[in-house]
């Protein structure tokens, strides 16, 4: 591996005069490199891991086909948050904190489309979950005009229409900015992000409007209101569905079907606890993950000269440092909790992920015993080797005493009693 320090990247000619050596640049403390270090990477890199757990739960065929498929989306959008976070944050921390050069070169070098493909991501994820829920909506309120939407082929045209709109709208946020390499500054000094889009005003309000309208409001208010309204549905077609005069004209039934009906209605009624609990997880994690992120964009569009968020050079204060930072870290803990508000609001995803980690266990325990025991044998059939050259070079040695080469005694070799099976991954 080559010990040189890496070329930046290639970048437009500009002179010091217009840009500040590290006007954009922020350092990092002790207390904010534990923040996204210690703090955020831990949580991007177990929830990366669930989300895996729920792409390998959700991908098989039979969920592909149903309703699931959106939560396979989903988690495959969580999935790429947890990763975009480590070489997005994590190593940039990294690199200034430690001050390698190297790693502040990389960094640079790929950091723009890291930043394009999170905002992508990012509203990819918000409306997965929001086509999963019109869908749920659908069907609770029977509405046949758009029973298309629940069917197979409409999920999947749904969703790639969706996630089209997504692309249309957030692909601007890859030219948002240009990476400026001042190489008469010093290291760490010598970058710098130059507005390319975001220069014009009307962008600004585009940009605005798509952070703040489409990816954050929009979806809340649908979630919110869409859930309300199915739990409302819910609970009308489960204490309609037998009436008191149908009993009363049928008494020789009356008491099997009340007691059929006692037992449906306990069947919808913890459905619908498990849809309620779900519910209001979901979008209480999302509101709460996404306030800080509400408040720093209108800080940034809205106030542009307050002296919460920026100092009189311009430059970012303390606390915008932080609430940014803070902002990103929950939007990974929002992925990392999907899976546990799936395991204690879903009993059939419980049992599943159960029935899973048992077999995982039991598979690894099978593992570990056979690779024990291999260990073992390969050891006996080592010792007893070396012991049968032993023997066999003792008795070489053994000739009459009339001068002609005697017999070779074999040795004879005792083998332990040990499992010959052969371990396998």
């Amino acid at each position: 591996m080559s010990t040189t320090t890496p070329e930046p990247p290639p970048s437009d000619p500009i002179s010091e005069d217009d840009f500040q050596c590290g006007a954009k640049n922020e350092g990092y403390d002790d207390a904010r490199f534990a923040l996204v270090t210690y703090g955020g990477t831990p949580i991007a890199i177990c929830g990366l891991i669930f989300n895996l757990i729920l792409v390998r739960t959700f991908s098989r065929s039979q969920h592909l086909r149903t309703p699931t498929f959106y939560l396979f989306l989903l988690a495959i959008f969580d999935s790429l948050i947890c990763v975009i976070y480590i070489p997005f944050f994590t190593v940039d921390a990294i690199a200034i904190y430690y001050a390698d050069e190297k790693l502040h070169h990389l960094w640079h070098s790929y950091v723009l489309i890291l930043y394009g493909t999170s905002r992508v991501v990012q509203c990819a994820s918000t409306y997965m979950m929001v086509c999963a829920t019109i869908e749920r909506f659908v069907v609770v309120a029977n509405i046949r005009r758009l029973s298309f939407l629940s069917t197979e082929i409409g999920r999947y045209a749904f969703s790639i229409l969706t996630l089209c709109v997504i692309f249309v709208l957030r692909l601007p946020a890859f030219f948002d900015y240009k990476i400026v390499f001042l190489k008469e500054c010093p290291s760490f000094e010598d970058y710098t992000f130059a507005p390319l889009l975001m220069e014009y005003e009307n962008y600004q309000m585009f940009n605005f409007y798509v952070n703040s309208i489409v990816q954050i409001i929009v979806p809340f208010i649908l979630l919110l209101s869409l859930n309300l309204t199915i739990i409302a549905l819910t609970k009308k077609k489960i204490y309609s569905k037998f009436g008191l005069g149908y009993f009363a004209e049928m008494p020789q039934i009356a008491t099997l079907l009340r007691k059929e009906s006692i037992n449906t209605n306990q069947k919808h009624r913890t459905e619908l606890r498990y849809a309620t609990r779900t519910m209001v997880l979901i979008v209480f994690t999302y509101l709460f993950c996404n306030s800080f992120s509400m408040f720093v964009t209108v800080m940034e569009n809205v106030f542009k000269d307050n002296r919460l968020m920026f100092n009189e050079d311009g430059s970012s204060t303390q606390f915008y440092t932080y609430t940014a930072d803070l902002v990103s870290i929950l939007a990974v803990i929002n992925c990392f909790l999907r899976i546990f508000i799936y395991f204690f609001c879903n009993p059939q995803f419980r049992a599943q992920t159960l029935n899973n980690f048992s077999k995982l266990c039991t598979q690894m325990r099978k593992f570990l015993n056979c690779k024990q025991a291999c260990t073992i044998e390969t050891s006996i059939e080592k010792k007893s080797s070396d012991n049968l050259v032993s023997a066999g070079s003792r008795d070489d040695q053994l000739v009459t005493d009339n001068g002609r080469q005697g017999q070779i005694v074999s040795a004879n070799v005792t083998y332990g009693q040990t499992s010959m099976n052969t371990c396998y991954l």
